[in-house]
């Protein structure tokens, strides 16, 4: 789990959520990086649909991790159980 949370991609996708969602001042144009491929470069308009769907995609690629830690949570608690039974 330690690994996971340690991934270099998904420090990078945490990094630009965060950016997206808390870009409100400055330029209009957004600069980021694409969720599906971190080689290309995406740079769109603050307030279009493509900046909203390109959160969206972020969100959902952060759903998909938190459900895999949620599964590694809870087989790591059925071990535990089971390696020291109460």
């Amino acid at each position: 789990m330690k690994i996971m949370k340690k991934n270099p991609a998904h420090k990078v996708l945490q990094r630009n959520l965060r950016y997206l969602e808390e870009k409100r001042f400055g330029s209009k144009f957004v600069t980021v990086e694409s969720p599906d491929d971190s080689g290309v470069k995406l740079s769109m308009r603050r307030h279009s649909q493509e900046f909203q769907n390109t959160i969206l995609r972020y969100k959902e690629k952060q759903t998909m991790f938190d459900e895999q830690m949620n599964v590694l949570t809870s087989r790591r608690k059925m071990l535990i159980k089971q390696l020291f039974p109460s």
